[in-house]
């Protein structure tokens, strides 16, 4: 089973996605894993240098970044049965054949009606 649940940030609503394996839950939110009981974190949309995501979601994915790890959010999907507009999230990650660091990008999906 997977959930995903809003999270109410500035600038952007972001959200924190959960797993039940083996009958309990496993949740991360945009900066990583949480802990049991932890309150999920807010993740700014620039990089600990100084230096801005881009500014568009459809322009993020593959575009180089100097952080690995580093998370960027946009404005997602807004779902019917959702109190709050999802969050598309890209990640920096070193790209193993050559070396370089670009995002990568995932888009969240509304769960089922």
């Amino acid at each position: 089973m997977h959930c995903t649940v809003p999270v109410t940030c500035t600038p952007t609503d972001q959200q924190v996605s959960c797993k039940c394996e083996n009958g309990l839950f496993s949740c991360s939110d945009s900066i990583g894993r949480l802990e049991p009981h932890q309150e999920p974190r807010c993740e700014d949309a620039v990089a600990t240098d100084g230096a801005m995501c881009p500014a568009a979601f459809d322009t993020a994915d593959g575009a180089p970044c100097n952080e690995v790890g580093r998370s960027c959010a946009y404005p997602g999907a807004e779902c019917p049965n959702l109190p709050v507009r999802l969050t598309d999230y890209c990640q920096c990650k070193r790209n193993p054949s050559d070396g370089t660091m670009t995002l990568h990008c995932t888009t969240a999906v509304c769960p089922p009606q």
